[in-house]
């Protein structure tokens, strides 16, 4: 490992500009000393991580594009313990991705004691999954474990209860079991792919897209306003729902053969001694 350290610079900056003349440019050397150190990389490693095509055009190989993913993930684990390491930097700044409704209800909540623990969190709202790998954030909190090469710490657990308006109740009802939830008006995120809502409906004969009254809003907070404007019964997080449940806008629809399963959050990052210490201060911040 340590003989490939002096050739990966120029194997980073060949990748990012997909061409020896740039990376010559950016790292101010000839384009004959950029070629040597991808020849000696390739030598080394018994493999070719560059594609050379006509017209000078230069593609990455999948080993290749392997090889930038774990040097550049490395880069940025050094760059950050270089960062906390600084007599200067007494705090440190980190870009946090977040679901949209549990950042703006919770982490947003939490800004300011994980300031004077140190740890100024600039966060990005957004239900899209980022692969951190492939991202210039620090750490995501996410409800799935599905990226390799990342760590995933439990969070927290979310109880998630099912809702509907005040008025909704009184004109419609509600259903007492699971089979019932058929008749029922429904605000989901996703008829297609709904977790909550698939694990609600095991052990009876419904799935997602046979259920026949059915409104499609793809944010929470828009399945709030919308359940408490009397059009349905929706999941939601309890974060979401205890005002409105407070302030008889909202009531709780209790099945008396089921209950509905907590969503797992986790904090994701690239392992390193700065990342799990950042992870323990949002941890510690939330619990």
């Amino acid at each position: 490992m340590r003989s490939l350290l002096p050739h990966l610079p120029c194997f980073s900056s060949v990748s990012k500009h997909l061409s020896f003349t740039k990376a010559s440019q950016e790292l101010a050397i000839s384009q004959s000393a950029v070629s040597y150190q991808i020849q000696q990389l390739e030598n080394k490693l018994g493999f070719s991580v560059l594609k050379r095509q006509k017209g000078g055009q230069v593609e990455l190989t999948e080993r290749g594009r392997l090889l930038l993913q774990e040097y550049r993930s490395m880069e940025n684990s050094l760059s950050k313990v270089v960062e906390s390491l600084s007599p200067h930097s007494e705090r440190t700044n980190i870009r946090l991705t977040v679901p949209v409704d549990l950042g703006t209800k919770i982490l947003v909540t939490k800004l300011k004691s994980l300031e004077s623990a140190g740890l100024i969190v600039d966060l990005h709202l957004s239900d899209t999954t980022v692969r951190l790998k492939e991202s210039n954030f620090d750490m995501a909190i996410r409800s799935d474990q599905n990226e390799d090469g990342v760590c995933h710490e439990s969070l927290l657990h979310s109880p998630n209860v099912l809702v509907c308006g005040v008025d909704y109740r009184a004109k419609n009802g509600v259903p007492s079991n699971k089979v019932a939830l058929d008749e029922a008006h429904l605000l989901l995120r996703n008829r297609k792919a709904s977790r909550s809502w698939s694990s609600l409906l095991q052990g009876t004969p419904h799935t997602l897209s046979s259920l026949k009254h059915v409104r499609e809003l793809n944010n929470s907070f828009a399945l709030l306003e919308a359940a408490k404007n009397n059009m349905g019964i929706a999941i939601l997080p309890r974060y979401m729902v205890e005002e409105s449940i407070a302030q008889n806008q909202l009531c709780e629809v209790e099945l008396g053969d089921a209950a509905i399963a907590d969503t797992e959050f986790f904090v994701a990052y690239e392992t390193s001694s700065v990342t799990r210490r950042w992870a323990s201060l949002i941890r510690d911040a939330i619990a």
